[in-house]
């Protein structure tokens, strides 16, 4: 067992962690008392003052945090046994865990919080005490998850105005379309629902599933809650502003019109923060707009995205909408949240007349998005050719990068924009042309493995052999993704086999680190250095023996790997000396080291430290190799520079038949190393009781039970 003192965690249940789970505080005691350490976790990460805070057991908490237990121990979700208390609804030990040291403010990887898991249960008298101590109440989760959310799952109608009294908007939405009053459908929660709608949350709001609250709350069986929710929702539609949306979107002017002599506002927002027009100018209504502007309407306003009237327009290649939006005064540079012109939206929607309008109209050709997007670059990851044709007859830069150097030509690569990326080099898009990390368009074409396009860069020059940041090639990305047919046309077109990135990597090498041993054979055929090695000195054929693989392993001895190449590290000369025999063998492949030894490898070799290839089969387990390998010549009575022999490996890992095998072939159990300890000691010392009492050598007071730990002869797995 390891110690979590010592910042490790114990992966399985203990009897101190299973006496918390009991709630049997004399036990708990008792472990401790014994040695056990107060930060033991089990599996999910969770420890006794998890699962003591859990369950409201106040003393046992109190006892723990006197024996050192951390208030602040996550456990794999990132939760606190704070979070472990409030979640609960145990009041008692949530304020003694405050008083000891446990963050208010701590949040989950996912941004979740103390408080959301009291508000989510509906613990408000928690809540509204994580708040006093400090707990931020317009915290939220990564996804927009809130307070306002978590106090109608929670039913609590206090929460809720709580929430909003701090700010929050009452229809504010996930990413999944959900508001506050969708939680309170989906849980059945009637109290919450009736007061989200008194507090003016839309029941008409559609999530990205197109369901209303209503069809939540009966998918979930909720029928008191979905009657309520569907009154509402008829108020709802009946309300001048909802009959106004929908006249807008049909195109029906004569109920607009009765509709905006009733309404006082024509820019009156509905629950989703849209406009009429908006709405009109998404489904491209050129009447309805020319009405609604007449009228009055704000061609400024912008939904909750950032976007304008004229954007709206433009997406769907609306042009006469846009031209009557521009002629009105739209503002051509406006730009939403991500930085978008209404140019940059039709560039993207491939919408080349509207985007020659748009600049002709004074829209600049250079304007970028945020993160330096510009319009070309929108246009090629479409592929859409006419337009790109039209940005680069007006001036456009075929090589203007971003910030950290992404083209045109590498947004065409991208999604296999082919012909796209036929018109930028025509137009003297540089085909090799790098970003900040070194990637050439053809590397991006072949992580994203866009077949078409790899050849199509390849026929328009792009050079195979330039290397990346790290001295990847596109050869090299090819490996990495698996893409053999890929990496046969690179090395038709003159990839280098045998590159190296400036981590010692060739491709052949790389396949083998990914377990692609199929690729890695292929490799080889094709002429890859089959005696290569890394910067750390272990050879390709050290790596396929590691893994067991004996067909590579003879394919690259059949292509000149040298057999008992030594491993050779000026860095680190901890392994140096270690060979291909010794990698099949720490892992218990029989098969491999065979084949090796018929193919005439040593099996006398040793490290520079002086370890065998016999050590390593005992260490690893390979049983059914020792008598072969002594047969071959292994010298049993080897010593490492330790003193270490081949019996003391395999009694230190507990493998009985290897030790009976060594000592029929006359290794000594009496031999002691340099610190003056014999193979029976170390086995005691492991835990090994069966093994340390055959091999004799302990003194009877030292003996230990032969129950204490099972001996294993299994090989270990990878």
């Amino acid at each position: 067992m390891q110690n979590a003192d010592d910042g490790l965690a114990v992966r399985e249940q203990t009897p101190l962690l299973g006496a918390a789970i009991a709630g049997n505080l004399e036990l708990v005691e008792r472990h401790l008392e014994e040695g056990a350490s107060v930060h033991e976790q089990m599996a999910n990460g969770r420890t006794a003052l998890h699962y003591a805070a859990a369950a409201g057991h106040g003393e046992m908490v109190a006892f723990l945090l006197s024996r050192g237990a951390n208030p602040e121990v996550e456990d794999d979700d990132g939760f606190t046994p704070l979070m472990s208390a409030a979640q609960a609804g145990h009041a008692p030990v949530v304020d003694l865990l405050l008083v000891t040291g446990a963050r208010v403010a701590h949040a989950t990887p996912k941004g979740q919080t103390t408080l959301h898991l009291a508000a989510a249960c509906g613990h408000a008298a928690i809540a509204e005490m994580l708040i006093a101590k400090g707990a931020d109440p317009l915290a939220r989760r990564d996804d927009g998850y809130n307070l306002l959310m978590a106090a109608a799952e929670g039913d609590s109608p206090r929460l809720i105005d709580l929430a909003i009294e701090q700010g929050m908007v009452v229809d504010a939405r996930l990413e999944s379309g959900w508001t506050a009053l969708f939680y309170a459908a989906a849980k059945g929660n009637a109290e919450a629902v009736r007061h989200l709608l008194a507090c003016g949350a839309s029941p008409a709001i559609v999530d990205l599933e197109r369901q209303r609250p209503v069809e939540i709350a009966l998918r979930n069986g909720h029928t008191e809650v979905a009657e309520a929710l569907s009154a509402a929702l008829e108020v709802a539609r009946t309300s001048p502003i909802e009959r106004g949306f929908s006249a807008a979107t049909a195109g029906d002017e004569a109920k607009l019109i009765e509709v905006l002599d009733e309404l006082e506002n024509v820019d009156q927002p509905n629950s989703e923060g849209w406009t009429m027009l908006h709405a009109a100018c998404e489904r491209g209504q050129l009447a309805i707009v020319r009405l609604l502007l007449d009228r009055g309407a704000s061609i400024e306003l912008v939904t909750p995205a950032g976007w304008t009237p004229l954007m709206l327009a433009v997406q769907d290649g609306h042009r006469d909408l846009a031209a009557l939006l521009i002629e009105r005064g739209a503002a051509l540079e406006a730009t939403d949240e991500d930085g978008q012109s209404a140019a940059m939206i039709a560039a993207f929607m491939g919408q080349t007349e509207t985007v020659a309008l748009l600049l002709d109209s004074g829209a600049s050709l250079d304007a970028r998005r945020t993160d330096g997007y510009s319009m070309l670059m929108a246009a090629a990851e479409g592929d859409h050719v006419p337009l790109i044709e039209t940005l680069l007859g007006r001036g456009a830069d075929a090589n203007a990068p971003t910030a950290t150097g992404w083209t045109a030509l590498m947004s065409a690569a991208m999604v296999g924009a082919a012909d796209a990326a036929s018109a930028l080099v025509a137009a003297g898009a540089a085909v090799d042309a790098r970003n900040e990390a070194g990637l050439t368009a053809l590397m991006v074409a072949i992580e994203k493995k866009q077949a078409e396009m790899v050849a199509r860069l390849l026929d328009l020059g792009a050079d195979p052999n330039i290397a990346e940041s790290v001295g990847w090639t596109a050869l090299m990305f090819a490996v990495g993704a698996g893409e053999r047919d890929l990496a046969e046309l690179l090395i038709e077109r003159g990839a280098a086999l045998n590159h190296r990135s400036f981590e010692g990597w060739t491709p052949l090498l790389q396949a083998l680190r990914a377990k692609r041993f199929d690729f890695a054979a292929w490799l080889v055929e094709k002429g890859a250095d089959a005696d290569t090695t890394d910067d750390e000195g272990w050879t390709a054929l050290m790596y396929a023996a590691n893994a067991g693989e004996s067909s590579l392993v003879g394919a690259l001895l059949d292509a000149g790997a040298e057999i008992d190449k030594p491993k050779e590290d000026p860095d680190d000369a901890t392994r140096n000396g270690w060979t291909a025999l010794m990698s099949a063998l720490a892992y218990g492949h029989s098969d491999v080291a065979r084949l090796l030894i018929e193919r005439g490898a040593a099996v006398s070799a040793q490290r520079e430290d002086g370890y065998t290839a016999l050590m390593a089969a005992a260490e690893g387990g390979s049983a059914a190799f020792i008598e072969e390998l002594i047969e071959a010549g292994a010298d049993v009575g080897a010593e490492d520079r330790y003193g270490s022999t081949a019996l003391i490996y395999a009694a230190e890992q507990g493998h009985t038949e290897i030790c009976r095998a060594l000592i029929a072939h006359g290794a000594d159990p009496a031999h002691a190393d340099q610190q003056g300890v014999t193979a029976a000691e170390y086995a005691q010392r492991a835990g090994f009781g069966v093994i340390a009492n055959e091999l004799g050598g302990v003194p009877p007071s030292a003996a230990i039970p032969l129950s204490d730990k099972a001996p294993s002869d299994e090989a270990p797995s990878e």
